[in-house]
């Protein structure tokens, strides 16, 4: 344990379209992810969507991954015509 605790929580919702479109049939969600853990640097933001991209940041030293999740999460959401957003401050928690 590196000493950092925090808490997240996952909330889907209504995206701000509409649920399904009446001409094309598709499901619209939106799905959020959230914790309150140590955050990310803003520069260490874009590695984390290439394969094996991890942060390079001293506060996450103690931390183990493979780099693959978000990598995994990104190429899911294109195959299926959406899109990943990650929002990030260092201290406060990371929201994807």
């Amino acid at each position: 344990n590196s000493g950092h605790q925090g808490s997240g929580k996952i909330q889907p919702k209504q995206a701000d379209e509409p649920m399904i479109s009446s001409l094309t049939k598709e499901l619209k969600m939106e799905l959020t992810v959230t914790d309150t853990g140590i955050g990310i640097p803003k520069k260490d933001m874009p590695s984390l969507f290439t394969l094996f991209g991890k942060t390079s940041s001293n506060h996450n030293r103690n931390k183990t991954g493979t780099g693959l999740g978000l990598t995994i999460c990104k190429m899911l959401c294109e195959k299926l015509g959406g899109r990943i957003q990650l929002k990030s401050k260092p201290g406060i928690g990371t929201t994807v």
